[in-house]
């Protein structure tokens, strides 16, 4: 999935998540789009924030130029975030230069491998 015919991807049934921040993160040159931010439509993700999620030189596959494959989650996106997942409320305002150097160099030029886990509330 996506890519090949007749497979789907699909939420946990009845699964919740909220309140989830992601918080300068840095990627650079993915071999694929941005990202997935999947949720079940029964349950839609709700209180999402990227704040300072940059990423640099995504692959235009699989999702084009949205970059995100976005189904029932609701977010917002602040800070120098880039690109704006289409699902999320973009109060990114302009980007100075400055603020996205203060962004990349978050590190002092080292950049950390970051990993998320998420628990699904019963």
């Amino acid at each position: 999935w996506p890519t090949v015919p007749g497979t789907h991807c699909h939420a946990p049934a009845g699964g919740q998540y909220s309140n989830i921040t992601l918080r300068d993160i840095t990627v650079l040159r993915p071999k694929q789009s941005a990202g997935v931010l999947l949720a079940d439509e029964a349950a839609a993700m709700r209180g999402v924030r990227f704040d300072n999620v940059v990423v640099h030189e995504p692959a235009a596959r699989p999702f084009g130029d949205e970059q995100y494959y976005c189904r029932h989650v609701h977010g917002v996106a602040t800070g120098a975030t880039s690109p704006v997942p289409p699902c999320f409320e973009d109060r990114t305002g302009a980007v100075s230069a400055r603020r996205l150097q203060s962004a990349r160099s978050f590190t002092n030029g080292r950049f950390k491998r970051f990993t998320l886990g998420v628990r699904q509330v019963a």
